[in-house]
């Protein structure tokens, strides 16, 4: 029956060093009186040199020496970035050329060629690359963005980048529209834009608010924007049941001029508090 051997720890070696230390540097401090923490740290780090600068006890060299001698050559650089803790998940890559991370509800693109292959992502707080036969095929900085896409056009097939070339000229197109309009109706379509997953769901919106324009007079669509932007409510359907209640031509509400409370014996006033 084989027997194992036991080898030697350094756990002696270690409780040996705290000793020395303790002898070396508490015991010489304990006695005497500091009046901040700064001051302490700098009687502390000054007999730790002469600790380190010490000849060793059966020895020609000091600590600091043998460190400088035998160490310090094989020490390797530290890293030049911030440790980060990275997550890994094994999927196959599906149709649509995008994996998500859960957490985030974040989708990243994926090269389509590597459709139905299995894949590995490797994540950090700040980083996503995707590896496919140990390979790196794609990376993308971290985005938050809950239900949101980090797409790369190189990722896309043909005729999706074709797709979203048209994609852009259209939301162009409405862009310049409603910068006719006024600065009201170009923000609402800005957030509308920006609303939607998919930049085309918004576009019968943004045709709609156009066509209001036809409607009504420009200025009146610019009022109902601005109406809609103060409301947070700033949608096709609102600005037009706005323009149908007329409510764009009703002065705006500032909270700032309404009449203060009446005097009343209830209530109690700055005076009560001084």
């Amino acid at each position: 029956m084989a027997t194992r051997v036991a080898r030697p720890t350094d756990k002696a070696n270690v409780e040996s060093h705290v000793n020395i230390a303790y002898r070396r540097i508490y015991a010489r401090v304990r006695k005497e009186t500091f009046y901040s923490i700064d001051e302490l740290n700098a009687r502390i780090l000054q007999l730790l040199d002469e600790l380190n600068n010490r000849p060793m006890q059966g020895k020609s060299l000091t600590r600091m020496e043998r460190f400088t001698q035998q160490e310090k050559p094989l020490l390797q650089p530290l890293a030049t970035t911030t440790f980060e803790i990275k997550h890994r998940k094994e999927f196959t890559v599906n149709p649509t050329y995008h994996v998500q991370i859960i957490e985030d509800r974040h989708f990243y693109s994926i090269p389509y060629q590597y459709v139905n292959n299995k894949a590995v992502m490797v994540y950090t707080t700040s980083e996503v690359e995707i590896y496919v036969d140990n390979e790196r095929i794609a990376t993308h900085r971290r985005n938050y963005t809950e239900g949101g896409y980090s797409t790369l056009e190189e990722h896309m097939p043909e005729h999706h980048k074709a797709y979203m070339r048209s994609r852009k000229y259209n939301a162009a197109y409405y862009l310049k529209q409603d910068a006719y309009i006024g600065p009201n109706t170009l923000q609402v379509i800005k957030q509308l834009l920006e609303s939607k997953i998919f930049i085309q769901q918004s576009y019968t919106s943004c045709l709609g608010i156009i066509r209001l324009a036809g409607k009504y007079e420009a200025s009146r669509v610019e009022a109902a924007c601005k109406r809609a932007n103060a409301i947070h409510n700033a949608y096709y359907k609102s600005i037009k049941s706005i323009l149908e209640r007329n409510l764009d031509m009703m002065d705006d509400i500032d909270m700032a001029s309404q009449k203060p409370l009446p005097k009343h014996e209830n209530i109690r006033g700055a005076e009560m508090y001084s």
